[in-house]
């Protein structure tokens, strides 16, 4: 029987950092979707979005605050289970996201976890992402001689070389006492590394000797629930957490199919402007007796984790960092209330607005467009050739921008912004590239 660090070895999931040196030739390659990684991560050389999370991409900002969001799950949850016999199951009855999902040739693939007789690794597709089947593969069969999904699990797996001796992640002095980090998915988005770190509320003696009968007992009066939450990182050894340390799955209502713990699959997948995130939910705690479990499913508005809010009904604004650009154009993706707008000025090193590119030359954005270009009156700058500008972008009352990118190509900039409402308040959302 594998151990949990050996199955989150071979799932390619264990919070450590560690670096795979298999090559496309073994046994062991398992051939990635090329297409579904770069809808995340964009061109291997860039040009990258910025996730809003940090400062990155904004020099200045007057009336705004960071709100990170939670994704919202889906109505029809769950969206895949089994129930096999009991008998030579384990505390777990049912599959638990453990692994990947991907969309690869028009279907979406799933591995999963599955509890038959130690941990199994199964495997189930999807057309839409909400409808799955496990095929027949006739590897693994339950009790009764069902069909389970399952794929053989290879004892060496990919062979890993740490790269750093000892842990990049855990649990710091903002979160509560009785917290532990299970585990972190880890995927590439943009030039930087988004984490999921499941959260376990347990406490866990901070000294000595460790055994299971310590960890039980350390544990006995503790919550034992597991939130997903977010975790971002430029390097990935050093990250940075929301400081609310609010879930980005939030679990169900006690008693519901997802109420006690969850997990999530190593990264999203992109459909359309949205990010579906796969995850895996349980009825009871940890280390509670017969335990259902299911795999459901969030979505996400794409580059939608966090936005700058007004703090007020007053009007906020931001400045960007400079950027190379030749070519003044904005491209963003909006929603606005009737009578809001967006509008931006173009602003020199100097922190000078550029003749004809001032907020009054803005044609501004109402409706609601995930790419609608911005445009000024004035269609080229004073002088040919590449320039560092800055861009200031507006947020009144009505109106909010809810995500931002830059693209950079030989000779142009683009800004792709996404704008939501808040009741009474005014949200920006940025990512850039």
């Amino acid at each position: 029987m594998a151990t949990r660090r050996q199955f989150l070895l071979q799932s390619g999931m264990l919070a450590g950092l560690v670096q795979a040196t298999s090559a496309p030739g073994s046994d062991n390659f398992i051939t990635r979707s090329d297409e579904d990684e770069s809808a995340r991560s964009g061109p291997s050389g860039g040009p990258w979005r910025r996730l809003f999370l940090d400062a990155a991409a904004v020099e200045q900002q007057r009336g705004l605050r960071r709100v990170f969001h939670a994704a919202t799950p889906f109505d029809g949850n769950p969206v895949f289970s089994q129930d096999l016999s009991r008998r030579a199951l384990g505390a777990i009855n049912g599959p638990c996201v453990y692994g990947t999902v991907m969309r690869e040739a028009g279907r979406f693939r799933m591995w999963y976890q599955l509890l038959l007789d130690g941990n199994h690794v199964g495997y189930a597709e999807s057309v839409d992402g909400i409808r799955w089947t496990a095929p027949d593969l006739g590897i693994v069969r339950g009790p009764d001689g069902e069909s389970t999904g399952l794929v053989a699990v290879s004892r060496d797996g990919l062979e890993w070389r740490k790269i750093l001796d000892g842990p990049v992640f855990g649990a710091d002095d903002l979160d509560p006492s009785a917290t532990q980090i299970y585990g972190m998915p880890v995927f590439a988005w943009q030039g930087l590394y988004p984490g999921m770190p499941w959260v376990y509320a347990a406490q866990y003696y901070r000294c000595g000797e460790y055994s299971v009968d310590k960890l039980h007992d350390a544990q006995r009066d503790s919550p034992r629930t597991i939130d997903v939450q977010l975790a971002w990182s430029w390097d990935p050894v050093s990250w940075n957490r929301p400081p609310e340390r609010q879930p980005l799955i939030a679990r169900g209502a006690a008693g519901s199919w997802d109420s006690g713990m969850i997990v999530t699959a190593r990264a999203p997948v992109v459909v359309g402007d949205e990010l579906w995130f796969c995850y895996g939910g349980t009825d009871k705690v940890h280390d509670e007796p017969k335990v259902r479990a299911a795999i459901g499913l969030a979505k996400l508005r794409l580059d939608g984790f966090c936005s700058m809010q007004t703090a007020d009904a007053n009007e906020g604004w931001l400045l960007t960092r400079r950027e190379p650009c030749s070519i003044p154009r904005v491209t963003i993706n909006a929603r606005t209330q009737p009578g809001g707008a967006v509008t931006a000025e173009i602003v020199d090193r100097r922190g000078r607005v550029v003749r004809g590119f001032g907020r009054e030359d803005c044609l501004g954005f109402q409706g609601d467009s995930v790419r609608h270009e911005l445009t000024w009156r004035t269609p080229q700058f004073p002088q040919a050739g590449f320039g560092d500008y800055r861009f200031r972008f507006f947020c009144g009352r009505r109106n909010c921008i809810r995500g931002c990118r830059r693209v950079w190509t030989r000779n142009s900039l683009t800004w792709l912004g996404f704008l939501t409402r808040v009741p009474e308040k005014m949200v920006v959302f940025f990512r850039q590239i």
